[in-house]
């Protein structure tokens, strides 16, 4: 009982650390958000304005949007005949930093909804930066069950959240049949797992252009199979925009 105890308010203890300290800076944030005033407005969102088509280009892979390590136009992965197909341009915004991991732990694992709000401003900003046609804006879908078992999907929340345009609607089209998660599997199990596996049930108007929504973008695998359902039921041009990428 004593050590149960002491691992129980140990637990209380780091709960009440996260909540008062903000994961990028490490200074106490007056409140129950993980990210303090400063750094949201100075670093997250000073970031996400400053996300222009052209700023995201830059050093870039022309396909994936990855940072590159070479003086070629796109990355190792990328010059593979079947990395992106139907996909035809990611723009990832910031590279997965361990901060921005736990940031994103707390939102997706955690539950800490109020950060929604915040990523959809980012998301409001990267939008309005980068894409000078109008487009309809999709969320990649959550699995089957997800919902029901956890009561809310981080993407579909973030979207209804973005800030309305007059060159964007959100249309949720797209629904995926498989239950197993992308994060536990290989690149190539990825890829057989999703494969049929996503539906598209809206029809779209002649070249329309799409941009598909996610938080983090590590192998690419959904984004590229979600665009092919998307390029099969009419859709002109099929973009990504994540939040993060790995």
């Amino acid at each position: 009982m004593k050590y149960a105890l002491m691992s129980f308010l140990s637990s209380v203890a780091r709960l009440v650390d996260e909540e008062n300290h903000c994961v990028l800076c490490g200074n106490p944030t007056g409140s129950g958000m993980p990210v303090c005033v400063r750094c949201i407005e100075n670093k997250l969102l000073t970031m996400a304005r400053s996300c222009t088509f052209d700023r995201l280009c830059e050093h870039r892979c022309s396909r994936c949007g990855r940072q590159l390590i070479s003086t070629k136009g796109t990355c190792i992965q990328c010059r593979e005949p079947q990395s992106f197909v139907a996909l035809d341009r990611a723009f990832p915004l910031f590279p997965y930093t361990p901060a921005f991991q736990e940031l994103l732990t707390l939102w997706k694992i955690r539950g800490y909804r109020s950060l929604s709000l915040l990523f959809a401003q980012m998301l409001h900003h990267a939008l309005e930066n980068c894409l000078s046609r109008s487009f309809v804006l999709i969320p990649v879908p959550p699995r089957p069950g997800k919902i029901r078992s956890k009561g809310w999907d981080q993407i579909q929340e973030l979207v209804s959240l973005v800030r309305p345009s007059s060159r964007y609607r959100v249309v949720h089209c797209l629904k995926r049949l498989s239950h197993l998660e992308q994060k536990h599997l290989s690149r190539t199990e990825r890829g057989g797992n999703l494969e049929g596996q996503i539906l598209c049930t809206y029809i779209p108007s002649s070249d329309c252009c799409a941009v598909l929504v996610d938080d983090v973008m590590t192998t690419g695998t959904t984004l590229e199979y979600c665009a092919r359902s998307l390029k099969t039921a009419g859709y002109s041009e099929v973009y990504a925009l994540s939040l993060f990428y790995d």
